[in-house]
């Protein structure tokens, strides 16, 4: 998923397809691992700008979250379907799944999770051009980002904390 946010496009589609290709056929995978593959996949294709592939594999991962009670699997997926509505401009369907994605992660206490679906959230009313809504979310995703702010530093997630840098200086002006 990195490769296909900052690094070759090219490298990121080929690692995906890889990746698909070997999580079936793996009999060592957990269901849990597969939980994670399918939604770095969503992810994945959505930032190289595959929606379609990147919504059936939302879809599968919502269906095996759901089948195997995987509930932040779940939640992930549903961030990740919100973000291909936000793309496709269907803000109303966008923001009932962001809602939705939060709501079951402030349930389970899954704080950096949290922290990222208001921050896409507020990426969504941004696009919106909702500067006010979108300064509300992105100060629930910075208070729930305390916690994850710490978390990246301490894990030496530099993408994740200049990302949340970045951000900050967007409200600051």
């Amino acid at each position: 998923m990195i490769k296909s946010r900052y690094g070759s496009r090219k490298d990121a589609f080929y690692l995906a397809e890889d990746a698909f290709y070997a999580m079936s056929l793996s009999s060592r995978v957990t269901l849990w691992g597969i939980g994670h593959s399918l939604v770095t996949l969503c992810l994945t294709y959505k930032n190289l700008g595959n929606l379609k592939k990147s919504f059936k594999f939302c879809q599968q991962a919502i269906f095996h979250a759901e089948e195997n009670n995987f509930t932040q699997i779940k939640a992930k997926a549903i961030s990740c379907l919100a973000e291909i509505f936000r793309e496709q401009r269907e803000f109303t369907i966008a923001i009932f799944h962001h809602s939705e994605a939060i709501e079951i992660l402030e349930k389970i206490g899954a704080k950096s999770d949290l922290a990222e679906a208001y921050y896409q959230l507020a990426l969504t009313y941004k696009k919106m051009g909702e500067i006010e809504h979108s300064q509300e979310n992105f100060v629930q995703a910075m208070s729930a980002t305390g916690y994850a702010y710490a978390l990246f530093n301490e894990m030496q997630a530099p993408r994740q904390v200049e990302k949340l840098q970045t951000a900050m200086k967007y409200f600051e002006k």
